[in-house]
């Protein structure tokens, strides 16, 4: 395969990292048309190497820019870094939120040897791609000629991330969209992942427009029975709780302002270093997929399907339920009912035992799935 890297990523961006790795991952493989020929930049055939039309042998300058203020504003993020190899964009306050966006393309040139089209090289390259080859693929139309997109659930609330390959004819785009904020001392809680991946996708199609592709948006399907439009006050709900189980707690609302689709609450106590003893809940019901097609019960079961747990013994709590401790000092749970997770994170200074610490979450987690009706 003979590819031109037009754009480097950055260093620090690991999409080397093992699904086993990260707390959640769906997948979903987009496909689509990327308009005529005549694509912006695109240059016609020549005798070697053996381009065809509408290939591009150059990728169109100002490519970065073409990211709107409203998508940015949707990512919480501002462009900083828009040269010719790169394309960045971080946080506009990162002491209440680290956020980042960036890209990476690649121009793919006709193999020489066996005389396959650079658009050939492309979709070897597209398929080769770490984001490309997570499991789980979904085909929707709308982005590209192909795509695929990648949910990372490091820590429900605190630290989520969205990964998209794009190809338009011979050139592919990597993607990445990341927010993690340290809600022990700062800031509200990440977008839920409804909202990054809106604003992931939003960014790829702009950036597909200025390669000549044309969007073919779709409306999501409608919600199924039983599933959840929105998600109830968590901090009332578990507040006498968490009082209980953490002396002397300062309560953070976590609530993000994603139209009510994820919320969530933190408890800790007042002696320093912080959160010491804690306690950490969070919701999230996605919606369903105007990308995917998906009902946000399918989202939900990848999403839980796909984080780790440590296969520890756990409740029969909704649909579906998963353990995973830290040491000894933490107990964590994550369960589904429909398109609602509930997540909790409960640790304690003086290391109460496992199996009493794992009954208080139990306990919590079915007081605050009853009340989220």
């Amino acid at each position: 395969m003979n590819v031109l890297p037009v754009l480097t990523v950055l260093q620090d961006m690991d999409m080397a990292r093992p699904a086993t790795a990260v707390l959640g991952a769906v997948v979903l493989l987009i496909s689509g048309c990327s308009g005529n020929d005549g694509l912006a930049g695109a240059q016609g055939t020549s005798a070697s190497p053996q381009w065809r039309s509408g290939e591009f042998q150059r990728v169109p300058a100002g490519w970065c820019r073409s990211v709107s203020a409203a998508t940015m504003q949707r990512l919480r993020v501002a462009a900083t870094d828009m040269g010719e190899r790169r394309c960045l964009w971080r946080a506009v306050n990162e002491h209440d939120m680290f956020a980042r966006l960036q890209a990476e393309a690649h121009l793919h040139t006709p193999a020489r040897r066996f005389g396959g089209s650079a658009t050939d090289e492309a979709r070897l390259g597209f398929q080769n791609l770490p984001t490309s080859k997570a499991p789980g693929g979904v085909t929707v139309r709308g982005l590209g000629d192909e795509a695929r997109l990648v949910h990372v659930n490091r820590l429900p609330g605190e630290h989520h991330e969205v990964r998209l390959a794009v190809r338009v004819r011979n050139i592919v785009v990597d993607l990445f969209a990341e927010q993690k904020a340290d809600i022990g001392e700062y800031g509200p809680a990440v977008s839920s992942f409804a909202v990054l991946e809106a604003g992931l996708v939003s960014a790829a199609g702009e950036i597909g427009a200025r390669l000549g592709a044309r969007p073919q948006p779709a409306a999501p399907p409608a919600y199924q029975r039983g599933e959840h439009r929105s998600v109830g006050n968590v901090c009332a709900q578990a507040d006498a709780a968490a009082r209980r189980l953490v002396a002397g707690a300062r309560r953070r609302d976590l609530a993000p302002g994603d139209a009510g689709v994820s919320g969530g609450c933190k408890w800790a106590d007042g002696d320093a270093p912080p959160g010491l003893s804690h306690l950490t809940v969070y919701v999230e019901a996605p919606p369903p997929s105007a990308a995917t097609g998906q009902s946000g019960t399918a989202v939900a079961k990848a999403l839980f399907a796909a984080w780790r747990g440590d296969g520890s013994r756990a409740p029969k709590l909704g649909d579906q339920a998963k353990r995973d401790h830290v040491d000894s000092t933490a107990s964590r749970l994550l369960v589904r009912r429909a398109n609602l997770l509930l997540y909790i994170d409960y640790g304690r200074r003086d290391r109460p035992s496992k199996a009493a610490m794992d009954r208080e979450v139990a306990a919590l987690a079915q007081a605050v799935l009853a009340a989220q009706r």
